[in-house]
């Protein structure tokens, strides 16, 4: 179960600035400019490394490659990946002697093609990830312990290549059953090393973060469209990166201060609905985006050095 909703917490960021300065100051001077570029890097950074995690997701929720994870066995003709495209293919393989360890190939080929997401993909996503000794579930995604690690070959979306290693680890899953009202749950640990997103104007961004996200719903399979309605995502932890400008920034959002979002709330609401998030610049005020009470009202406030913005 994923949420398809963008939710790119930190493109909420760049928002924010954009708003500051033109609702709130009416100017546009070089300081609110610069808060700017590092906002809207940060976002991009978000949104294309993360994707890579829900192209892995797809990729292990399909039956014919959950399939091939549970026989062990290599097939020599790859499974089409129809998400990713008309190009995209999974190849799945065990390493000798590990029988617990998948090697997941995701290849969109030398030229690329477009995905359901909109997205233009090329070269390859390579997951790796380790099953806990003896366990019967064949999605990592939901296996408590289970390991998972992310990292490309020559990859590139939307013509920005993309480096670096993300590492997902199963902290807690908890499978919606009659037994327990039809509950879902899953919360996760995400770290990116050296995250690395290269432009074609020579341009680039470094990228690492520390978060975590906990997932819940309520699944009921007579009614499996009701679900996405009750789903609730919340995500906390810390980022850090250098921008395209060469301008280094990090931020952090405490667990009990979590970003909350609601599938309930209407389609327009793309931002959470509550919890802080605090920027971060060496020798520049902290930022802190308050998102309010969990109203799907698009509202939230900003603090910068004592002077508190609204922004709608």
């Amino acid at each position: 179960m994923k949420i398809n909703k963008n939710l790119k917490v930190f493109a909420l960021i760049a928002i924010t600035f954009t708003s500051l300065t033109f609702s709130a100051c009416k100017r546009k001077d070089a300081e609110d400019d610069s808060n700017q570029k590092v906002a809207v890097d940060n976002a991009q950074a978000e949104f294309t490394i993360n994707s890579a995690l829900d192209i892995s997701e797809q990729a292990l929720d399909m039956p014919t490659v959950q399939a091939r994870v549970a026989s062990e066995s290599h097939e020599k003709t790859p499974t089409p990946f129809p998400q990713g495209g008309t190009c995209a293919t999974i190849d799945v393989t065990t390493p000798a002697g590990q029988a617990n360890v998948r090697n997941v190939v995701i290849d969109f080929g030398s030229v690329g093609c477009t995905g359901t997401d909109g997205r233009l993909r090329r070269g390859k996503v390579l997951v790796t990830f380790t099953r806990p000794q003896g366990s019967v579930n064949f999605n990592p995604f939901n296996q408590v312990n289970a390991i998972t690690s992310i990292t490309f070959d020559n990859h590139f979306v939307d013509d920005v290549k993309v480096e670096g290693t993300k590492t997902v680890t199963v902290n807690e899953f908890v499978a919606a059953t009659p037994n327990n009202n039809f509950a879902f749950l899953r919360r996760v640990n995400i770290v990116v090393v050296n995250g690395k997103l290269s432009f074609p104007d020579g341009t680039t961004h470094t990228w690492n973060t520390n978060r975590n996200r906990r997932l819940s719903a309520v699944y009921n399979p007579t009614t499996p469209l009701v679900w996405r309605s009750t789903v609730r995502l919340n995500i906390w932890g810390t980022y850090a990166g250098v921008n395209r400008n060469g301008v280094s920034y990090s931020g952090t959002c405490n667990e009990n201060e979590s970003l909350l979002f609601k599938n309930s709330c209407p389609p327009n609401v793309r931002r959470p609905v509550s919890g802080i998030l605090t920027l971060t610049r060496s020798g520049r005020p902290n930022a802190v985006l308050n998102f309010g009470d969990e109203s799907c009202d698009n509202t939230f406030t900003v603090t910068v050095n004592g002077n508190v913005y609204t922004i709608n």
